[in-house]
């Protein structure tokens, strides 16, 4: 690859960016960072931006990929940014699968602190707990069974947004 194929990547990013789901940048921005090769900040902020148009339609699996990409990048969202992320996550907590848990438990505590956040940071911890016990006393079954049922969960409330959409 050509040395800087990461700013010609993030050109053609920002020139498509109102085109992405909330899906497709979470896992996008998750695996730039995994690369370490992420857009300049000021492109970061308006993906940001984006996507704070569309927490309705993300996922918690989603949003844990955002959180764990800035904290790879290092980059911090204003205070305003930060409040309403952690309010679409709380709200979203329910449709992570155990890796989202687990990824959120990585990120939140690097991304600062504040009441909302460590609120957000414990009841993942909860939820991945929860769901790690669940496998203790039943087994890697049970896990998959959970991560199964939430994904119906996301689903069906898919389904339901569209429905509503297209009436």
């Amino acid at each position: 690859m050509p040395p800087n194929w990461a700013k010609v990547f993030a050109g053609a990013m920002m020139r498509q960016r109102r085109h992405f789901r909330p899906a497709s940048l979470g896992s996008l921005l998750y695996s730039l960072a995994y690369l370490r090769a992420g857009p300049e900040p000021n492109q970061l902020q308006q993906l940001l931006e984006d996507l704070r148009i569309q927490f309705d339609d993300a996922t918690g699996d989603d949003l844990a990929n955002v959180a764990m990409a800035l904290v790879q990048f290092g980059f911090t969202p204003d205070d305003r940014y930060m409040d309403d992320f952690l309010i679409a996550l709380k709200q979203k907590l329910p449709t992570c699968t155990a890796t989202g848990l687990s990824n959120l438990m990585s990120a939140l505590p690097a991304m600062g602190s504040g009441y909302r956040l460590n609120e957000v940071a414990a009841d993942a911890t909860a939820r991945y707990d929860a769901l790690m016990a669940a496998q203790q006393t039943s087994g890697p079954a049970a896990v998959e069974a959970a991560d199964a049922q939430q994904n119906e969960v996301v689903a069906a409330a898919v389904e339901e947004q569209q429905q509503e959409q297209e009436q």
